[in-house]
């Protein structure tokens, strides 16, 4: 499923309610799949690739790195050891 407004409202309001431990992992879950789609659109469609030259593959790599970095950045630190959360984003940082 794409990203949309949607489950960003979603993780905003699980973010304000957070009856759960598990809610705080699926808000980061959910913002590194939007990466995720971005990475793919950008450089998974053979139309979007072909256009891309050096200079703007550098930029969009850059700009997606800094957002995979925000994700990171955003993750509470009793988070930062959990399995599913780091082996995603290590996954997604090797896309």
């Amino acid at each position: 499923m794409p990203f949309s407004i949607h489950i960003e409202n979603a993780c905003t309001k699980l973010a304000q309610i957070n009856k759960y431990e598990s809610d705080r992992l699926i808000i980061r879950l959910c913002r590194l799949q939007n990466v995720v789609l971005k990475i793919s659109l950008t450089f998974d469609d053979p139309e979007n690739s072909s256009a891309l030259s050096t200079v703007p593959l550098k930029m969009h790599t850059k700009l997606l790195q800094g957002e995979l970095d925000n994700v990171w950045q955003s993750v509470p630190e009793d988070l930062h050891q959990n399995s599913k959360l780091c082996h995603s984003i290590a996954h997604d940082e090797l896309l």
